[in-house]
């Protein structure tokens, strides 16, 4: 028998397990953290061939299973029975008839817990921490002086209808981002495969409190977006003197080439300057044409008869 008591319970860090680059933890106010949500999303799709994006997804997830333990468990509390030590017994009887004899929940259950294998431990698929989510159920859902006892049957239902729950909107979820030939599961998709599934109490509840969550993001991204144009001068300016100190260089390195190519021309010209200065060669003196040879022999001259 698992026993959940409000005493001695210590708090759980908001902190989550950090990845291996850290980032900054949004507190949307709820118990229930989304990064591992996440995970079982990215992880359900990529074993049906598929690899999405998320886009506040995850958020809604969490939110779901936050809601829907809430109203679950609260709402069948009139069928709870109190033991002769004082603690209330959640048993798994009670739990399907709350189901059956709730209009709205019945409309989205009934063919769920039908299927339910009371020789399968559900709770290893279970997204949430099992010392966050025993926290929650005591904490959040009954007072101080109402202590429970969920047995082994009927927290293995609990984790089964949440588990059910996420693979309902994960699959209705994809099939609405390929109809719209999206490559991510957003938030918008998740909530309106809500409306398809949900209806009344539950379905209100969980807008509401989503629609908190929403707001809390949409201003962190505002207050993201803010600092980083605020950045964008400084970056602008940083890349401004950076393309003059560049350019400056280039000029420098522009005007050396210049002048080394001038003192380079210079020097040719001085260079041919002096060739020309230079003597020529003193040509040999040519003899007159009337004057004869010292070596040249006269000819003999021989008469006709």
């Amino acid at each position: 028998m698992t026993s959940l008591k409000n005493s001695n319970v210590s708090k759980k860090s908001n902190t989550d397990e950090q990845p291996i680059k850290p980032k900054k933890i949004i507190n949307v106010g709820l118990e229930f953290k989304e990064k591992p949500f996440r995970k079982w999303l990215k992880d359900y799709y990529i074993r049906q061939d598929k690899n999405f994006n998320f886009k506040n997804s995850h958020y809604v997830f969490a939110t779901v299973n936050q809601i829907l333990t809430f109203n679950l468990l609260n709402g069948m509390s009139e069928y709870f029975k109190k033991t002769t030590v004082g603690f209330y017994d959640v048993k798994l009887d009670d739990m399907i008839t709350y189901i059956k004899l709730t209009p709205f929940l019945n409309h989205t259950y009934n063919f769920i817990i039908s299927c339910y294998d009371d020789n399968m431990d559900y709770q290893k698929q279970l997204c949430i921490d099992k010392k966050i989510f025993d926290e929650y159920i005591t904490k959040n859902i009954f007072h101080d002086n109402f202590r429970i006892n969920l047995n082994k049957q009927s927290m293995n239902f609990l984790t089964y209808i949440l588990v059910q729950t996420n693979i309902l909107l994960a699959n209705t979820a994809k099939q609405l981002a390929l109809f719209g030939n999206k490559r991510s599961i957003s938030d918008s998709a998740v909530i309106h495969s809500l409306h398809i599934h949900f209806s009344g109490k539950l379905l209100d509840d969980i807008l509401k409190k989503y629609d908190s969550v929403s707001t809390l993001l949409k201003n962190k991204e505002k207050e993201d977006s803010e600092k980083n144009d605020d950045a964008e001068p400084n970056n602008k300016k940083e890349k401004s003197d950076k393309e003059e100190s560049d350019k400056e260089e280039s000029d420098k390195e522009e005007s050396d080439k210049e002048e080394s190519d001038k003192e380079d021309s210079d020097k040719e010209d001085s260079d041919k300057d002096d060739s020309d200065k230079e003597e020529p060669e003193e040509k040999p003196k040519s003899l007159p044409k009337n004057k004869k040879k010292d070596d040249e022999k006269p000819k003999k001259i021989v008469k006709k008869k």
